[in-house]
């Protein structure tokens, strides 16, 4: 062996020797972090719980929705004449009775109507009147006899239709009820196409809702036997039965 291959002999030699002894220290070190116990796991939350005492009575299965209540019996009113509507003395939430005048629409055209129809009308009446008394005595033809009538007839008629659309003017309400809706306002033009107001009866109320479909099949099976709460602010609760689903 050369004199340049002594340090590298003694260099492996040292290697060989530190090697294992960095292994054995390396092992001796690893050994007590391996045996130390692992640290607690953090407590979980409480869950919480409510506490109520407990109460006797039956299972019943109970279905919240919402729906409005409506009245069974609702009419809408429209004027029979056109005109300008000088007055509407009904309110919403107002107590009405059937007859009971809740609006006035101007009558001034339909007076005049009246008075012509009226004129008219007495003329042909007294023509009749004293044709007929000729026609008994023979002092006339039966042609004149029947065009006065016809003629006397006709304005009869036309002064019983200016009396009544006159009376239209004076809007009634057709039943006993509330007034629910407001359609029309003192000024506004009425006329046969436009409501004025909507009256409804309070005796029977139905309550519209909308029920989920799954639970169809509940509602039809028990529908002569299903009660229905409505409950009102104050704590008032109301019984009702399914009329239809």
């Amino acid at each position: 062996m050369s004199r340049s291959d002594l340090p590298a002999a003694r260099t492996l030699r040292v290697l060989r020797w530190f090697i294992p002894l960095a292994i054995i220290i390396g092992a001796l070190g690893f050994r007590p972090l391996a045996n130390r116990p692992a640290p607690p796991a953090p407590d979980a939350p409480p869950i919480p719980v409510r506490v109520t005492r407990p109460v006797y009575g039956d299972l019943v299965r109970t279905l919240g929705i919402n729906g409005h209540v409506e009245s069974d019996t609702m009419v809408t009113v429209l004027p029979l004449v056109s005109g300008v509507l000088q007055e509407l003395s009904a309110d919403i939430g107002q107590e009405v009775r059937k007859d009971q005048v809740i609006a006035r629409i101007d009558a001034q055209r339909y007076e005049l109507q009246l008075k012509q129809a009226e004129a008219a009308y007495l003329s042909s009446k007294s023509s009749f009147e004293r044709l007929e008394q000729l026609y008994k005595a023979n002092a006339t033809s039966q042609q004149s006899f029947e065009q006065a009538r016809t003629q006397y007839e006709a304005y009869s008629s036309q002064y019983e239709l200016a009396r009544i659309q006159l009376g239209y003017a004076s809007v009634k309400s057709p039943l006993d009820g509330v007034v629910l809706i407001k359609h029309l306002s003192a000024g506004s033009i009425a006329s046969p196409e436009r409501p004025i107001v909507t009256i409804g009866t309070l005796d029977n109320l139905v309550v519209k809702a909308q029920i989920p479909e799954k639970h169809y099949e509940t509602f039809m099976a028990n529908r002569q036997t299903m009660g229905i709460t409505i409950r009102r602010s104050g704590g008032v609760e109301l019984q009702g039965r399914v009329r239809s689903i």
